[in-house]
């Protein structure tokens, strides 16, 4: 079974804190019925001889509304810290591209110059490369090294060399 993911460990014990708080107000109740002698506060049984965490427990977790606030904030986000904008790959350089040997062009996008200037003239025209979109695309051959290399590869070794004819200096 796949383990808890942070956020959702720390829901759990968000919640879990909300449960004893509930025990907590009922056993205050009980306990005031029977005239029973109160107990220390959970937070002085939880970090006895750290008055530091103690005083943490007794701002943020003895209130059961700032608790519930803490929980209702956890719930609203998919995540705990901001997410970085993902990265994107560099474009084809495609004068580089066109600049390496005819055997390291065909390895990076698994067919020959003349092959891919024949097909990047079947394609274009085609109206899928233009569109009425905010996002611009990028250029056609571009997409069209991209689309090659990721069909040329399936996942084989062929990346591997692909990736070190890229980052060769």
């Amino acid at each position: 079974m796949q383990g808890l993911s942070e956020h959702q460990q720390l829901i759990r014990e968000v919640f879990l804190i909300m449960v004893y708080h509930h025990n907590e107000a009922t056993e205050e109740i009980l306990n005031g019925i029977m005239k029973l002698p109160s107990i220390p506060s959970f937070g002085v049984i939880l970090f006895l001889g750290k008055p530091s965490l103690q005083f943490i427990w007794e701002t943020f977790c003895a209130d059961k509304a700032e608790v519930a606030k803490i929980l209702q904030e956890l719930l609203s986000h998919q995540y705990l810290s901001l997410r970085t904008t993902p990265t994107t790959h560099d474009n084809y350089d495609l004068a580089k591209l066109f600049d390496m040997r005819d055997k390291d062009f065909k390895q990076a996008v698994r067919t020959t110059k003349d092959g891919f200037l024949w097909l990047l003239d079947q394609i274009c025209q085609h109206p899928i490369f233009y569109s009425n979109s905010p996002w611009p695309q990028l250029p056609i051959p571009h997409q069209l090294a991209l689309t090659l290399k990721r069909l040329g590869s399936n996942g084989n070794s062929a990346l591997v060399k692909i990736n070190k004819l890229r980052y060769q200096k």
